[in-house]
């Protein structure tokens, strides 16, 4: 089968609306509808991509069928989980590690996308953060920027914020 992203899809590459891991934002930029979703599968190998983000791309609207094909059937896991649950950020922080990083990371890139051209390089730095302690690593930068960009109130406060996310503390 395969996928070409929708208006939608577009639209999230370029405006970065909404918070994709590092893994899911590469599988919709390889979804041109030339591809099949065993070629961008086996691409993605190495990030640990499986059907079920594609399918979670899918469900979010960012990609679709190419020539009016069927989708297969959702994966039991995410049958159950709506796309708002799936990008809303948790009340509270996670223990598990993992979890951890997906809130953090997409924390991180909100924040790193109100920066604007002061960000940019930040921005790609959190897109290649794979795991909760690169994003650790990248806290101080972050900081600095959100003080620069925000002032000493706001800035203090994101950036609080953002060490509950990156330290579990909930």
């Amino acid at each position: 089968m395969k996928y070409a992203k929708t208006s939608q899809g577009s639209d999230v590459i370029k405006s970065r609306t909404v918070a994709l891991s590092p893994k899911l934002r590469t599988l919709l930029l390889l979804c041109d509808g030339h591809r099949s979703d065993a070629e961008v599968l086996g691409t993605t190998h190495g990030m640990g991509a499986t059907p079920a983000d594609l399918h979670e791309l899918l469900t979010l609207g960012l990609i679709e069928p190419v020539g009016g094909m069927r989708p297969p059937p959702a994966p039991a896991k995410l049958a159950a989980q709506s796309a708002p649950e799936a990008l809303s950020f948790a009340p509270t922080i996670p223990n598990d590690t993992a979890q951890r990083y997906q809130v953090a990371y997409r924390l991180a890139t909100q924040l790193t996308s109100e920066l604007g051209l002061r960000g940019v390089r930040l921005q790609l730095a959190v897109e290649a953060a794979m795991t909760l302690q690169d994003l650790q690593q990248l806290e101080p930068r972050l900081h600095e920027a959100l003080l620069a960009t925000h002032g000493p109130a706001k800035g203090a406060d994101k950036a609080r914020e953002l060490g509950r996310a990156l330290h579990g503390q909930g």
